[in-house]
């Protein structure tokens, strides 16, 4: 029996065998005529394109998708994930699920295998008192799968047993890493999950909800870049979502008209859990000859850059016009769903932020972390769980164990 633990989330689909070995691929694909001609010349990547050819979802029998660049090479009609959608009726959804097992199928040569699997769904469909989502989801996981990819020619199969899926709720799952808190386990926590596409907001107590279930709100990461974009034409700025991604994402540091990019050292710096990951970073980059000093790494961590042509432009004051209404939304959602649950901000003890937007310089008082911490007014702790996806998957299969 394998085991995985599995996340398909609005911009990433995560597979995870354990901490240490997680497989992630873009969630958006495209629909393509089943007899598209295949286009082995062009794309190198031979998983890039597949057709399920069996499925317990019977929607996606015989449809045939493209992922990443293979979706330049033909025309189709997208599947992204919709906010407005119950995330469980989506196909795009289950597309990414046997997507992501074909695939670890693929990477460790097995076939014709039978797997134990975690998923994890929004947690307002989860807590969903109406209809049972979870019994959807399992139900439209459960049975065999078969998954061709022409490019490799090759045919992968594979088996869910219905009593071997476990659904779980997201933002939730992630915050069973503080299970061993008593302040957070015994006390009222708003658990903040901001996805790409939407954001759920869960009050709990003991793990379990407090009132009816919880809400989503139509907002995520997706409506934070369109801000930046939407502040930036306004100044006949204009550049793509994609650049405005990696600017969030990448840190830079500028030297005169060039931009080194220094985000893995950051990220090796901080994995260390050092006290002071800025020096750290500077020992890293220094060992691949790269020579930064501290106050070069404590602006890069701040600031926001993209490029157009040759020219560099710093956009910096625009992610924080941005962040500053991102996070006014978010929390008049909180105080809303508080409201709804006849509690108050007084009852409130803690509040988990789940999700990359809340990724950054913890120092920096823009961090959107920040930003909600002085907008809640009372004695209130504040948690981050930026890596979300990773840490979803993680403990999905942390709950249901490792390959036996």
């Amino acid at each position: 029996m394998y085991k995985r633990g599995l996340d398909a989330g609005g911009s990433e689909v995560r597979c995870a065998k354990s901490a240490s070995d997680i497989y992630t691929a873009p969630s958006p694909c495209m629909e393509i005529k089943a007899d598209d001609p295949v286009k082995a010349h062009i794309i190198e990547d031979s998983t890039l394109d597949f057709q399920i050819k069996k499925s317990p979802c019977v929607s996606l029998i015989g449809r045939r998708f493209v992922k990443g660049a293979a979706m330049n090479q033909y025309s189709g009609d997208m599947l992204i994930c919709d906010n407005q959608t119950v995330k469980v009726t989506q196909d795009v959804t289950y597309v990414n699920i046997f997507y992501a097992l074909a695939v670890d199928c693929l990477r460790r040569g097995m076939n014709d295998v039978n797997y134990q699997i975690a998923v994890c769904i929004p947690a307002a469909e989860y807590f969903d008192d109406n209809n049972n989502r979870i019994e959807q989801m399992k139900n439209n996981l459960a049975g065999d799968v078969a998954i061709y990819f022409p490019l490799a020619d090759r045919t992968i199969r594979f088996h869910i047993e219905h009593n071997q899926i476990a659904v779980a709720a997201e933002g939730v799952i992630a915050a069973m890493r503080y299970r061993t808190n008593r302040d957070f386990v015994l006390k009222n926590t708003v658990v903040i999950d901001v996805g790409y596409r939407s954001t759920d907001i869960t009050v709990l107590l003991k793990f379990s909800p407090v009132g009816k279930g919880a809400a989503s709100r139509p907002i995520g990461g997706i409506n934070l870049e369109a801000n930046i974009q939407s502040q930036l034409e306004r100044d006949n700025i204009f550049t793509t979502t994609e650049n405005i991604r990696k600017a969030l994402t990448t840190i830079y540091v500028q030297n005169g008209t060039e931009l080194t990019d220094i985000t893995e050292y950051v990220a090796q710096a901080k994995d260390l859990d050092v006290s002071d990951y800025i020096n750290k970073t500077v020992e890293l980059a220094a060992e691949d000859d790269i020579v930064l000093d501290k106050a070069d790494v404590e602006e890069a961590v701040r600031k926001h850059y993209i490029t157009q042509g040759q020219t560099i432009v710093d956009i910096t004051t625009y992610v924080h016009n941005a962040k500053e209404l991102f996070a006014d939304t978010v929390h008049r959602s909180v105080l809303d769903v508080i409201n709804a649950k006849m509690l108050s901000i007084g009852d409130i003890a803690n509040v988990m932020c789940v999700g990359r937007p809340f990724s950054g310089d913890t120092s920096d008082p823009y961090n959107l972390v920040n930003l909600l911490r002085r907008k809640f007014v009372g004695n209130i702790n504040m948690f981050a769980v930026p890596d979300a996806g990773i840490v979803n998957v993680v403990e999905l299969i942390n709950g249901i164990g490792t390959d036996e």
